[in-house]
């Protein structure tokens, strides 16, 4: 879903926002912009808006109650296929520089604020279409 283009809404319980929002940041990033909204077409509504960070503070310094409804914006055109391809480029050049596989993914990760397993998966994937050695 990371990669997903379009808008990316779910309904979340109010007692399990902190724990959605963290985990959508694991997913998607600090910076990806989103919007808390709370009772919608209610006499109470309320939008938070900002990126996932920002968003998860507020759930936990703040007691959330009613219905909410989370809007998520999607990735930017194409950014599934450049970052793939920045992913392998990347860990390939920390290897022809010396570092072994695992420290280069880690690294990568870092850098492109992924999480290693999204990397590895990448890696995995260009070794079984042959592209990249062992």
């Amino acid at each position: 879903m990371r990669n997903e283009e379009r808008t990316i809404i779910w309904f979340e319980a109010p007692h399990r926002l902190a724990e959605a929002l963290h985990d959508a940041l694991q997913v998607f990033g600090e910076d990806r912009l989103g919007v808390i909204c709370r009772e919608m077409t209610k006499t109470y509504e309320e939008a938070i808006r900002g990126p996932l960070g920002d968003l998860a503070r507020w759930a936990k310094e703040n007691e959330v109650r009613g219905e909410i409804t989370m809007v998520l914006a999607g990735a930017p055109e194409n950014f599934a296929e450049i970052t793939t391809s920045q992913m392998v480029s990347r860990v390939l050049q920390y290897e022809s520089a010396g570092m072994d596989r695992k420290s280069a993914i880690s690294t990568v990760s870092d850098e492109l604020s992924l999480p290693k397993r999204i990397v590895f998966a990448a890696m995995v994937d260009a070794k079984s279409a042959s592209r990249i050695s062992p």
